[in-house]
């Protein structure tokens, strides 16, 4: 009975470490450190005078940004880590959520990065619309864009997924740190799912198989030990 005991206990261990990995993620899909930076495919202004030019950093290179934008994104880590409903970040995720027939608990965060603007002189605020065009490999069942802008979040609500889903175009003037939102359930509902990027639901299925899989092993192990004593 105590052996029993015992291997039920050595897999409940097994499960129950798989399943930390993602609680401990919060809102992400998981760390962002470990997701490299989109690729900027295009970045114009549509004021001919504007000089400036986008850079684009991932969150695991935040220390190569200067002192306050890396607090920013940091900052926004640790608010997305720390919610498991996204639209407490912003109510329109909720509406965006219902409007796709899913549960807000569904959604996650794919990507956290930031966005600067470098070398524009003179006057920044009286420059026009940069008009932006970003490849990133976390694109499936993409939902929306998020904007960490003083201190607020904001719905890019002119972003889409072009390209075959591997582009993702926006507008934007200002820039600090930005978010894509992805569908994370499993459930077939009317959400985007293009492009050539990872699925993330085949990157969680595959874990949680894996997980079955030591779990059975070890079981299978077990038993032969106990059959041979």
């Amino acid at each position: 009975m105590k052996k029993i005991l015992a291997l039920c206990l050595t897999i409940v261990l097994i499960a129950s470490a798989s399943i930390s990995v993602f609680a401990s993620t919060g809102s992400f899909v998981s760390s962002p450190s470990l997701n490299p930076a989109p690729e900027i495919v295009e970045a114009e202004n549509e004021d001919d005078d504007c000089d400036g030019t986008l850079s684009i950093t991932a969150y695991c290179n935040r220390l190569d940004l200067p002192e306050e934008a890396r607090q920013d994104v940091e900052e926004a880590y640790t608010i997305i880590r720390g919610t498991r409903d996204l639209s407490t970040l912003n109510e329109t995720i909720a509406t965006i959520a219902k409007q796709r027939g899913v549960e807000v608990t569904d959604l996650a965060v794919s990507d956290l990065f930031d966005i600067s603007a470098n070398g524009c002189t003179g006057n920044h605020d009286d420059h026009g619309l940069f008009d932006i065009t970003l490849k990133a490999e976390t694109l499936k069942n993409y939902v929306c864009l998020l904007h960490y802008y003083n201190g607020e979040w904001i719905v890019v609500d002119n972003a889409i997924v072009t390209n075959n889903g591997e582009h993702l175009e926006f507008e934007e003037k200002e820039f600090s740190p930005f978010a894509i939102v992805v569908y994370i359930g499993d459930e077939i509902v009317d959400v985007p799912v293009q492009g050539n990027g990872g699925n993330l639901l085949a990157i969680i299925a595959a874990t949680l198989a894996s997980v079955a899989t030591v779990s059975l092993g070890v079981f299978s192990s077990v038993l032969k030990k106990m059959k041979q004593e």
